[in-house]
């Protein structure tokens, strides 16, 4: 059995991917040490995040990643005890997928990720959170309604 914990939130105005690959390097560095895996999505300002491995690390990461001031509105989506890793092998998998992809990827994407999250096969309520969201914010349907991202 493994832990898993999904959550999105919001990044400060003006992060920039100098932030995002420090935050990628220090989770890299830190999840490999401690058989943390996991996928981190960054699309117009939003992250997605999917966490997994023992139970105790993974809510100590998630209670230090809440008081990052790199993002807010820190929204914990789901968290169980699993079977299987879905990220087994990565310490974490990254996605910051093009604000100029073209329509035609971009439906075939998201068409993908519709299909992740309603895949009898994916192995848990969690990890269907996770790409349910990732769908979501993909999609541009947003998350939060109190600032408009353009």
């Amino acid at each position: 059995m493994t832990f898993q914990l999904t959550y999105r939130s919001e990044a400060i105005e003006g992060i920039s991917m100098e932030h995002i690959n420090t935050i990628l390097q220090t989770s890299r560095k830190f999840n490999s040490a401690h058989n943390i895996t996991g996928c981190l999505i960054f699309y117009k300002g939003f992250f997605v995040q999917l966490l997994e491995g023992n139970e105790e690390i993974v809510k100590a990461l998630f209670d230090n990643i809440e008081g990052d001031k790199r993002h807010n509105n820190v929204d914990l989506l789901s968290q169980e005890q699993v079977e299987q890793r879905v990220f087994d092998g990565w310490d974490m998998a990254f996605l910051n997928p093009s604000e100029e992809v073209t329509n035609g990827k971009r439906e075939a994407l998201l068409g993908t990720l519709d299909e992740l999250a309603k895949d009898e096969k994916t192995p848990n309520f969690t990890s269907k959170v996770f790409w349910y969201n990732v769908e979501t914010l993909l999609s541009d349907r947003g998350f939060y309604q109190s600032r408009s991202r353009e």
